[in-house]
């Protein structure tokens, strides 16, 4: 049987996919006091975003 890291989960696992705009640092925080998910994620970031980003951008990421 399978024992990598979604093996040993127990089940069932709660899981927080991310969200853009919504998922930022404090976000996190506050669901992982009181959500205590199992697993959850940053949300994605561009590369091209983050390439051609102008400074207001750059200061966002």
């Amino acid at each position: 049987m399978y024992k990598g890291f979604w093996g040993k989960l127990k089940k069932p696992f709660f899981v927080l996919a991310p969200m853009a705009d919504v998922t930022d640092p404090a976000f996190r925080r506050i669901i992982a006091k009181y959500g205590k998910p199992d697993v959850f994620w940053t949300e994605f970031v561009s590369a091209d975003g983050l390439f051609l980003a102008d400074k207001k951008g750059q200061e966002r990421i």
